[in-house]
Order: C-alpha cells, then sequence, then structure tokens
C-alpha cells in the first residue's frame, strides 16, 4: 500500500487552487487546479484512478503546498 500526501494552495491568480499528490519518496504522482466549490478529495481520487493508482490510499487532511 502506497502512502501519499495530499498538498494544496491558492493559485497566484487568486481564483484557482492548485493541488497536488506525492508519493512516499516526495514525487508528484498527479496534480491539478480546481475552482472554488469543486471538492479536491473527488478531484485527486479520479486523477489516480485515470493513473491506474490506488486512491484509497490518500490520507484525510491536506498539507500547505509551500
Amino acid at each position: 500500500m502506497a502512502e501519499y500526501t495530499k498538498q494544496s494552495r491558492l493559485a497566484n491568480d487568486g481564483v484557482h487552487t492548485q493541488w497536488r499528490v506525492l508519493d512516499e519518496a516526495g514525487n508528484v504522482v498527479t496534480r491539478g487546479q480546481a475552482y472554488a466549490g469543486q471538492d479536491l478529495d473527488e478531484l485527486a481520487r479520479y486523477a489516480l484512478t485515470v493513473n491506474q493508482l490506488e486512491p484509497a490510499d490518500l490520507p484525510e487532511a491536506w498539507t500547505a503546498w509551500e
């Protein structure tokens, strides 16, 4: 079972939220942008599924993307 980290931050445009999922080694496995009201967890799970990775391994909490 993989260990993922979820990170998010407000984009420079002040409108979008940027998000990414990292693996145990700190490599980005997927990322994207969301508009206000979009569910970041749903977007991350879908992106992992499309990339044939296991979305059930996502942690509950999002951390700051610095």
